[in-house]
């Protein structure tokens, strides 16, 4: 999910800890991770390509 980056491990971690705090589970597992809304940065670059956005 984090593509292996610092920053997006953090991010995944981030929205992880938000779904177990709404679902008063006690633990983060793959059926958590599962669940969480995330995509990784790359997966938004052809917006910014859309929109012109990229370094040039």
């Amino acid at each position: 999910m984090s593509e292996g980056t610092i920053g997006e491990i953090s991010a995944v971690i981030t929205a992880a800890v938000v779904e177990v705090i709404r679902s008063s589970e006690e633990r983060i597992d793959r059926q958590m991770l599962d669940r969480i809304d995330y995509a990784p940065t790359s997966a938004w670059q052809w917006v910014h390509e859309l929109l012109g956005c990229c370094n040039r």
